[in-house]
């Protein structure tokens, strides 16, 4: 799927839309993530510079692993899942030296 497909796909989400696993939680917590920067992120993807398509365990489910350009040396990486609403699997920071160039896949 297209970053632009991807954007208008994430923007149509509300924040009810939206859910959050305990262990998305827990993870955030310890990594120092805020509920608000991944739900500030998803729902205005302005910032999203790639996405990756992963292989999901359940039928009719799509999973992706969307990468947000937070500054020049840093990227956030959140991994969603997609089929009737929006689950957040995990979320991390990245230094960009860690992120895959774009356009390689």
């Amino acid at each position: 799927m297209e970053i632009e497909g991807i954007k208008k796909k994430l923007k149509s989400y509300t924040v009810e839309s939206i859910a959050l696993s305990d262990h998305t939680l827990i993870r955030c917590f310890q990594r120092g993530i805020t509920k608000e920067n991944i739900l500030d992120n998803i729902l205005k993807p302005e910032k999203l510079i790639d996405i990756i398509e992963e292989e999901s365990k359940y039928r009719g489910e799509r999973k992706f692993k969307l990468v947000f350009d937070l500054s020049r040396n840093k990227s956030f990486i959140v991994v969603v899942s997609i089929n009737k609403k929006l689950t957040v699997i995990t979320a991390v920071i990245r230094y960009r030296k860690w992120v895959r160039p774009i356009g390689i896949r």
